[in-house]
């Protein structure tokens, strides 16, 4: 990132011709000195060279200095950019550039320290373990019976019997916008557990950024059955933050023998679009990444389109 103050740099080639006598002189400020009411003088003669930095006031210390009633017969003074150092500018490169704080990620994600658009979101099949998902009362990880699987194989979550949770790992979902959540959901029937009674329900729940668990789908049990359904629809505005996490709960039950409920496939997808908004930038008090007010080189972007 470039330091500095109001610039911008020039060279100047100063040509003079006079009349007789002695070489007509320009007075400037010392070279590579910014233009403003200092008194201190350079002096550049004809066919001259000098770095000057100008700054965005007015600035009437310009004064040609000529001999004793020589008159001026021409003048010319010519300005041209300097390119400046490529230092002045700053780069975005790393892991931490892309996950700033300040940054906004919706829909893209950040590999091998670069910044990309596609992303498969979060899926927990459970074929494989618990896949980091924790459980209480009566919820569990199980593999059989295969009726309770989105699948003849792998894994389910089961919850039966009474009070039961299964919380998920945490993941970070901070700055997405309209996150489509997918699960299968199995209510048990004879011969697949057993038919969850009234009032023997479960619930989907997220966790908000202040640490509480927000209901946001119910499945009520004593009513038509829900067999092998596809839940799907948009995570709330409030389950998307940095520290989401989800939790499946049933509220209660019969006893080991019944009142089963199954999930399986929970998916976080991917929003239809992907987006990247930078950290705030400027020269403005309280931007993250505090910009000289100075002049910038293009921008770069380094890319491989797949």
């Amino acid at each position: 990132m470039a330091g500095g103050r109001v610039h911008a740099q020039a060279f100047i080639l100063v040509a003079l011709m006079v009349l007789g006598g002695g070489l007509s002189t320009l007075f400037l400020q010392p070279p590579n000195a910014v233009l403003n009411d200092e008194r201190s003088a350079h002096f550049v003669g004809e066919g001259d060279q000098m770095d000057l930095t100008l700054s965005r006031t007015p600035n009437n210390n310009f004064k040609l200095d000529l001999p004793n009633n020589e008159p001026l017969i021409s003048a010319e003074m010519v300005f041209t950019p300097k390119i400046l150092p490529t230092q002045s500018g700053f780069v975005w490169n790393d892991a931490s550039d892309w996950n700033h704080a300040d940054a906004i990620k919706n829909g893209s994600s950040v590999v091998n320290g670069a910044l990309t658009g596609s992303s498969a979101g979060v899926l927990w099949d459970f074929n494989s373990n618990a896949q980091g998902w924790t459980f209480s009362g009566y919820g569990a990880r199980v593999t059989s019976p295969t009726c309770g699987m989105n699948g003849s194989s792998g894994g389910s979550l089961r919850t039966y019997a009474g009070n039961a949770y299964a919380t998920s790992p945490v993941v970070n979902l901070a700055g997405g916008v309209n996150i489509p959540f997918h699960a299968w959901v199995h209510e048990g029937r004879s011969g697949c557990g057993e038919t969850p009674d009234s009032n023997e329900n479960l619930y989907f729940q997220y966790k908000t950024s202040s640490g509480s668990w927000t209901t946001f789908r119910t499945f009520t049990g004593g009513g038509s059955q829900t067999s092998n359904f596809q839940l799907q629809m948009t995570l709330p505005a409030a389950a998307v933050h940095a520290s989401s996490q989800f939790r499946i709960h049933q509220n209660s039950g019969s006893g080991t023998c019944c009142d089963y409920w199954f999930v399986d496939d929970v998916h976080i997808a991917t929003p239809p679009e992907s987006n990247w908004t930078s950290p705030s930038m400027g020269h403005a008090s309280g931007v993250t990444q505090s910009l000289a007010d100075d002049t910038y080189a293009p921008l770069y972007i380094e890319a491989t389109i797949p």
